[in-house]
């Protein structure tokens, strides 16, 4: 008789009907989350910046320069820190080099709202009229303003003084936001209030394209209100233009209305830059070699950044926090622009595609194969796809979302995993229930929950053994704030872990300030040893330079032997953990290390094994000890290699601390504690001729 078949069939229908309607719903979920507003945003901030991290630096346009304005240039001129300051004959000088240096087009990203003293902007204005060539900056005013029901910002444009927009080839603002916290996106035009204006980057482009469009609104009889309103030319000509190969660049940059996304080329000074006092300065021969016919950015860009004037973060900021400047961004939009290398966004329909394809196809894994070959599969292919989004992106400048398919991939197994979860959990019950008929309650329950009998999941191994315990932590743990601590414990531990996994190591347990860490295999062997010394090497070190090692002084403990490794628990949990007489031992030598002031100490078997290698003569034998419940006592060696210079002997007290060691084991007490007075006359610091001397006195 089958005592598990009664409902079966129903059961089964059920599972199905619940893992169905959670699909559904999930894809419900995802398909709001992809086509929601705030969903770029989101992704711009992981996916994107992955992409970025992934591609690395490229090399940008040769045609765009930046003439940078900085703190070191403006030492090197003898003018003052603060540019705006300065007088325009400077950027006369240099509008007037730069087109005796045959530059295509000058883009200035310097706002000149106020009127000077007439010589200044007498010369100024001569040096922009004689190119026609000068791009100017536009400046906006932000202003919040509190509605009762909340604030707005509203802009207010501020243009160049007249004298300087007038024989200027144009004029736009450029803005970008601050929040996000990186900037990824821009706007091609600004919504103003006397209408609808391109952004400078989109009025460098017109500039580029002035006669031709010029030509075409001429032939096709149209009549532009204002010819340096690109906007209302676009508006006039966007059908005509699409007519037109040689200016199909333009035409797409042009009606671009939405934000583009950023397509930047690495860190600061990626573009092409020359410092101001350098375009002053040097000879007209080496400015034609850097500038001529190519498109010169002047703008505020400071690799010392003391003040982070004008500076944005972006994907690239580097590790010392150089931010990229405006004006290099502002060429980095032009250049997109030019070349139409802007990121090109998902659009919706290969969001909807993604979300459907993620969800069914992992979906399918999970429910057609095991669970360490469903997440095999899906790792695959959640790879192959972040290999073709790498390769879009690098290529053709395609986005696409790397965020989404990941939490759809994740969220599909969580919710597959609770159905099922619940289902083992409904079957377990089911089976108590059936065998209740035939045995007592509580035996039934017992063998219902020992499908899987975890407690016989061990072996017996052989290995060494790395204790690790902070030195004080207990008062450390009194006088600091939990939180604190909390945070100041997840700086440290995550150095321990690294460099014990890196060196084949396991981690057996961590409790509290504690770590044990294990390399087994079928005998003790001397590279089992090295590695798990060098661990600790290597832990010392980088505590050092995290400059965690004097708030939480580390001290180490090293032995082997066999011990059994595996499940440890009852039913309602369970570890997987060593247990033998290995482990208690090393426990027991760790804490010598604040008696004998050391950093690492090792058993005999350790030290035996090592003999042949490179550590040996770093190890100093310090003694036999009683451990506390143990019955036979314990050789141990001190390692030098960790330990401060001031804590080491010199050459010539190594004998004599030996001798000193020898005397008290042969119970020359007296003997003893004159040699260690020795020692500790000539090195004050040594902790284990500390720890004898006080030994001996305390004794007497």
């Amino acid at each position: 008789m089958n005592i598990f078949h009664s409902g079966k069939d129903n059961y089964s229908s059920a599972i199905r009907r619940q893992i169905i309607v959670s699909l559904i719903s999930l894809l419900a979920f995802w398909l709001f989350i992809s086509l929601s507003p705030f969903y770029l945003t989101w992704e711009q901030a992981t996916g994107l910046q992955w992409l970025f991290k992934m591609r690395g630096a490229k090399d940008a346009p040769e045609n765009v320069n930046i003439v940078a304005i900085n703190s070191r240039a403006a030492a090197a001129l003898g003018l003052p820190q603060n540019s705006p300051s300065w007088s325009r004959r400077v950027y006369a000088n240099v509008v007037q080099k730069l087109n005796q240096s045959n530059a295509r087009l000058i883009v200035i990203d310097i706002n000149f709202k106020e009127a000077r003293s007439e010589e200044e902007d007498k010369a100024l204005e001569t040096a922009i009229e004689a190119g026609s060539n000068v791009i100017l900056i536009t400046y906006l005013k932000r202003q919040q303003i509190d509605t009762g029901d909340g604030f707005i910002d509203i802009e207010e444009a501020i243009p160049p003084i007249e004298r300087f927009a007038r024989p200027a080839a144009g004029t736009g603002p450029f803005t970008l936001p601050k929040f996000p916290a990186r900037v990824a996106s821009t706007e091609l035009y600004a919504e103003l209030t006397e209408g609808i204006v391109a952004a400078q980057p989109l009025t460098a482009l017109l500039a580029l394209h002035q006669k031709e469009l010029a030509e075409i609104v001429k032939a096709e009889k149209l009549t532009a209100p204002n010819e340096k309103n690109l906007f209302e030319w676009v508006k006039l000509s966007s059908r005509q233009l699409s007519q037109y190969p040689e200016l199909s660049t333009f035409y797409r940059a042009a009606t671009q209305f939405s934000p583009i996304y950023i397509n930047y080329y690495g860190p600061d000074r990626s573009i092409a830059t020359r410092d101001i006092d350098w375009v002053l300065n040097a000879p007209l021969s080496e400015t034609k070699a850097q500038f001529q016919n190519k498109i010169v950015y002047l703008g505020f860009s400071d690799p010392a950044q003391t003040e982070q004037k004008d500076a944005y973060r972006t994907v690239f900021t580097s590790a010392r926090g150089v931010d990229l400047s405006g004006v290099e961004i502002s060429a980095t939009v032009f250049s997109n622009l030019v070349d139409q290398s802007f990121i090109q966004a998902p659009a919706t329909f290969l969001k909807i595609a993604i979300v459907i394809t993620a969800l069914f196809a992992s979906s399918f894994a999970a429910l057609r194969w095991h669970y360490s070959l469903s997440m095999t599969i899906q790792v695959a292919i959640l790879s192959v796809y972040l290999f073709v989004a790498a390769k879009l992106f690098n290529t053709y400048y395609i986005w696409l979302p790397l965020l989404l398919p990941l939490l759809i991939v994740c969220s599909q197994n969580i919710v597959i995993g609770l159905v099922r979860y619940r289902q083992q959990k409904s079957k377990v019950q089911r089976i108590e229930n059936a065998i209740r008929h035939y045995l007592p309650g509580e035996a039934a329950h017992q063998l219902s929950q020992s499908i899987v009998n975890l407690e016989n999941r061990h072996q017996l191994v052989n290995g060494v053994c790395l204790m690790s315990d902070i030195r004080g932590y207990t008062r450390l743990a009194e006088n600091t704030d939990p939180q604190e601590l909390h945070q100041l414990m997840n700086r440290y531990y995550p150095i321990l872990l690294k460099e014990v996994k890196e060196r084949g190591g396991i981690i057996g347990n961590i409790v509290g300030d504690s770590m044990l860490a294990l390399w087994t295999g079928a005998e003790v062997s001397e590279s089992m040893c090295e590695q798990a010394l060098s661990a600790a090497i290597a832990i010392q070190k980088n505590l050092t330079k995290a400059k965690l090692d004097k708030t939480l002084p580390t001290g180490f403990a090293l032995h082997g032997g066999q011990f059994s490794l595996g499940n440890l628990g009852a039913q309602e949990h369970f570890e997987y953990s060593p247990v033998g007489d290995i482990i208690n031992t090393t426990s027991r030598i760790e804490p010598m290390n604040r008696k004998l002031d050391t950093k690492l100490l090792c058993s005999h078997l350790v030290y035996k094994l090592l003999a042949n290698s490179s550590y040996q003569k770093q190890f100093r034998y310090v003694g036999q000890f009683d451990m506390h419940n143990k019955a036979s006592s314990f050789e141990l060696f001190a390692f030098e290699g960790m330990q401060d210079a001031v804590d080491l002997l010199p050459d010539g007290l190594q004998s004599l601390f030996a001798e000193a060691i020898a005397s008290f084991e042969d119970e020359k007490t007296d003997h003893a504690l004159q040699l260690f007075g020795s020692v500790l006359d000539k090195s004050p610091n040594h902790g284990p001729s500390r720890y004898y001397k006080n030994l001996i006195q305390n004794r007497i």
